[in-house]
């Protein structure tokens, strides 16, 4: 009987020490991962206050008035009344139409066609389209690159 009590104790003994070694090695790494983010927060307060630091002494109104002279040609301080209230910009009117319509290419309008169905948006439009300026002059240098193909 004094035995297997003895074996009983001993058992739980070695079971709280592995326990109490498993808790020690956790309780090391999360430590270890609070120092690191405790350090990149650090990290990342100095750059913060670097740039600050930069962008202050970037944005010193003499420096920019003597770059503005230095390039650009023509340029004046502003003064008093040379800035219009806002009520003067002129509103844009809601029924303006795009400056131009692109066609779409075929093989594009074939992909619309892919997936469109009879109530589909794609096959109400056809193959016109808005355009943006981007949009426009990616098209002109498209038409221009396939003129002078063609011509060669």
């Amino acid at each position: 009987m004094i035995r297997v009590a003895h074996l009983f104790w001993a058992t739980l003994f070695v079971g709280l020490v592995i326990t109490l070694f498993q808790v020690k090695i956790t309780v090391q790494q999360l430590g270890d991962e609070r120092d690191a983010t405790v350090g990149n927060i650090h990290e990342t307060r100095e750059r913060i206050r670097q740039l600050e630091l930069e962008w202050t002494q970037l944005n010193q109104p003499r420096r920019l008035t003597k770059l503005s002279h230095d390039f650009l040609t023509g340029f004046e301080e502003s003064r008093q009344g040379t800035i219009a209230p806002v009520d003067a910009i002129p509103v844009r009117p809601e029924d303006m139409r795009p400056v131009m319509l692109l066609t779409i290419d075929e093989a594009a309008n074939a992909r619309l066609n892919q997936f469109a169905t009879s109530d589909d948006e794609a096959s109400r439009v056809g193959s016109l389209r808005p355009i943006h300026a981007p949009d426009l002059i990616a098209s002109v240098i498209n038409q221009s690159g396939r003129n002078s193909a063609g011509s060669e």
